[in-house]
């Protein structure tokens, strides 16, 4: 699916599967003015859920392997200067700070690269 609002524009890829029982996947890719968002969502629709489908060990290791994907990729970029370390930060604090006030995190960890 893809949408085209004008400033606005996402594209979504669903993958349902229908011969194991897994959770859908929702990938939305959203570009709103500027900023570059995407999300990856994970949808319980089954019925039966086992032992199997309830492991958290599975959720946990993708994570761990996007995590190491994403340090991996980090290798390739250049190391900041200091006014752009501030500046990254300065930009950091306000978007984390503004998602503490409407509600939708109640807690940040930071992890530094």
């Amino acid at each position: 699916m893809r949408v085209n609002m004008g400033v606005m524009q996402m594209a979504t890829v669903v993958i349902t599967p229908r011969e194991k029982n897994l959770p859908l996947l929702s990938a939305d890719y959203m570009y709103i003015l500027s900023n570059r968002k995407s999300y990856l969502e994970f949808y319980d629709v089954v019925k039966e859920k086992d032992s199997k489908y309830n492991a958290d060990m599975n959720i946990t290791q993708m994570l761990i392997d996007n995590i190491k994907t994403y340090m991996e990729h980090s290798k390739q970029l250049p190391l900041l200067s200091e006014a752009e370390k501030n500046e990254k930060l300065a930009i950091t604090v306000e978007y984390t700070d503004g998602l503490i006030k409407k509600g939708h995190l109640n807690r940040i960890f930071t992890v530094t690269v």
